[in-house]
């Protein structure tokens, strides 16, 4: 939805300066800017969550293989203290 809100805004600016409002102009311009903020910030958390939460399940399906090489090296490597 910011990504929309700071689309919209940036869309606003040309008209917006063409007409002779520079106040105007500015104002649509920052919104565009704080919006596009906000989204690759919610972009950047988002993917980083999804990454971390593949990552799991990737290794939870790894470590439940049916192929006993695989099993015992995956657990005993999981279970080794450091």
């Amino acid at each position: 939805m910011s990504g929309i809100a700071a689309i919209i805004n940036a869309t606003k600016v040309d008209p917006a300066w063409q007409t002779g409002n520079a106040t105007m102009a500015q104002e649509h311009s920052n919104k565009a800017k704080k919006f596009s903020m906000i989204a690759t910030i919610i972009g950047a958390v988002g993917f980083v969550i999804y990454f971390i939460i593949g990552w799991r399940f990737v290794a939870i399906r790894l470590a439940s293989t049916t192929h006993p090489r695989t099993r015992a090296t995956l657990v005993d490597g999981l279970m080794q203290t450091p």
